[in-house]
């Protein structure tokens, strides 16, 4: 009988490319920082898709993308600031579809952003 999942060590962590540089998503979180990122992502879902925010919400919004995606990438705090909002918000789709995919599903779990589909989403910043 064959092996239930290979664990690997020492491959390469997917990655994005920023401005001709790769850099490394970080699924390798604590779990418990996983769940709070999971659930950070919940809420920018929900506000992005708010028609209407306040100045408030609008400002939770930035902090929300900010913290995702310095949590999410490891990179310098300068390329990150380059990004877009919208950049930062398709590094999310990203990172939450690699970790749905390394985790798998279970007990019909919803993955970290389970609003699913990133299909058809351009990648233009």
């Amino acid at each position: 009988m064959g092996s239930a999942y290979d664990f690997s060590t020492t491959e390469e962590r997917p990655f994005v490319t920023i401005d001709g540089e790769k850099y490394p998503l970080r699924l390798d979180l604590p779990w418990t920082e996983f769940l709070r990122m999971r659930e950070r992502g919940t809420r920018l879902r929900s506000l992005s898709e708010q028609d209407e925010r306040t100045e408030a919400e609008e400002t939770e919004l930035e902090e929300l993308l900010r913290e995702i995606s310095t949590k999410t990438l490891e990179a310098p705090d300068e390329v990150i600031e380059k990004l877009t909002d919208m950049q930062k918000f398709q590094l999310w789709n990203v990172y939450a579809e690699e970790a749905k995919r390394l985790r798998g599903p279970t007990n019909g779990e919803r993955s970290p952003d389970s609003d699913d589909s990133t299909e058809g989403a351009s990648t233009a910043g």
